[in-house]
Parts: C-alpha cells; structure tokens; sequence
C-alpha cells in the first residue's frame, strides 16, 4: 500500500496483483509514502484519498499465489501439489489466499491493466515486471479450475463485473 500526498491518491496492494511493480513505477512521484504492511486496511486518516487498486483474472492470481509459495515464498502454509495447495485454501484464508474483494471498498477504483493503474496514480511505467516466479506453471483440469472459482466466487463475480461493465 502506499499513498501520494500531493495528489491525494491512494494505492491498495492487493498480493499476486503487480502491487510491488506498481509502487516501484510511482516511487519517484512527490508526495510518494509507502505503508507497511503492504496489504493493509485504508488508515482511517487517509480514507478522504482517491484510492485504486489493480485486480487479476482469479484463477491466475491463484496459480500466481500457489507458484510463488511453492517456489519458496512465505506466502502462505499450504504447500505441495495444486490440488493439496487448494484444498488448503479452502479450508480457511490466510492474507495472502485472502479474496481480492476483501481488499476493496465501494470508494475504491478497480483495475485491470497494470498501465492504466500506473497512470491514474500519476506515474509512468518505465520498466519490467517484477517479483515473477519461476517456478513452473501447472496446467489445471476443469474440476481444479471449478474448485479454484467456487472458492474465489466474489472474485468471480468482480472480474465479470469488471470485464462487461456491470
């Protein structure tokens, strides 16, 4: 999460969402003020801010979270193969597993495009993407990619929302 005082605009880093490539593409801005932790709550003195967030097709994100993990990130307790990893999940959320709705507020400005993002918070995307897993993507079957939706149902229904202009 970071702020930008002198725009008052707010940014809420939603995990496995280019949060970490989006702050280092506004770091420069005047005003700029990272907030730890990164995903945090909007702190009731900065609620008057303009506040975005970019959000990401869910099932991606949830491969993303499970790559990242397994790959040696403290991102969550649930390691092993996807199917142990979702079944994990399932069981109860933690901060990182956490539905991206859980980050969002009716006041705060959803996003699809990482550049878009970048320029509504008054940045410019100048370079590459980071924090990027390099461990192999798996290739889910349709009862894994069902149980990932049925999991992440509200994510569901933003993305939708988001893609048809609902």
């Amino acid at each position: 999460m970071f702020v930008i005082h002198t725009k008052r605009k707010g940014f809420i880093h939603i995990p496995r969402t280019a949060g970490r490539f989006i702050e280092s593409q506004c770091r420069l801005l005047e005003g700029f003020e990272s907030i730890r932790p990164h995903h945090t709550n909007i702190p009731e003195n900065l609620k008057h801010y303009e506040w975005h967030t970019l959000v990401r097709e869910p099932v991606e994100r949830v491969i993303s979270i499970y790559r990242h993990s397994q790959g040696g990130a403290e991102m969550t307790r649930h390691k092993g193969t996807f199917d142990e990893f979702i079944n994990g999940v399932s069981t109860g959320f933690e901060w990182h597993t956490r539905p991206q709705t859980d980050y969002i507020t009716p006041n705060v400005l959803c996003w699809m495009d990482v550049s878009d993002c970048v320029k509504a918070l008054g940045g410019t995307v100048t370079g590459e993407p980071i924090n990027q897993s390099v461990y192999p993507k798996p290739t889910l079957t349709k009862e894994q990619i069902n149980k990932v939706k049925s999991i992440y149902q509200s994510d569901i229904d933003l993305w939708k929302r988001l893609c048809y202009n609902v």
